[in-house]
């Protein structure tokens, strides 16, 4: 008995990793842009029904090009189970793109289709402070559609468009 109860624990653990408390009530859960990444992605949408939700990804493709550069595209989405009627796997709001150069370098770029707020995170669990290291909140009534996060071996920044 004591063994399932050590294994469940470090099972915890190990999941507990991928996730940071971040604001009042969400708990921010990221992703490895890739398999063996250290660098981790998420976000979360606006909802009247909910408040802030956390959102789903869904890899589409994950190809290397002819110059040994890495791409991974897909979207997230928010599950049926949410109580929300939109932002499904099938009717996502937001699309992403990740770029990791053979240098290194990784461009998270995220599209944000047409809710009236999506907040996107990534954090670099490599050089990690225990936080989350980029936030940046995509909303529609300011004109902002493309948010992009960056990480370099000694620096990290984010841009909109």
């Amino acid at each position: 008995m004591a063994k399932y109860v050590v294994i469940l624990i470090v099972v915890c653990y190990i999941f507990s990793l991928n996730a940071e408390a971040y604001g009042a009530s969400l708990n921010v859960t990221g992703y490895p842009i890739a398999e063996g990444s250290l660098v981790y992605m998420s976000a979360s949408i606006d909802t009247v029904e909910k408040g802030e939700v956390l959102m789903y990804r869904e890899v589409m493709t994950d190809e290397k090009t002819s110059g040994g550069d890495r791409v991974i595209t897909g979207y997230f989405y928010v599950p049926t189970t949410s109580g929300i009627s939109w932002a499904s796997i099938s009717n996502p709001e937001l699309l992403f793109k990740v770029w990791i150069d053979r240098s290194g370098r990784v461009d998270i770029n995220y599209v944000h289709v047409s809710v009236p707020r999506i907040t996107t995170y990534s954090w670099d669990n490599k050089n990690s402070h225990g936080g989350i290291d980029i936030q940046g909140d995509v909303t529609i009534g300011y004109g902002k559609r493309y948010f992009r996060h960056y990480y370099t071996d000694a620096t990290y920044g984010s841009s909109y468009e």
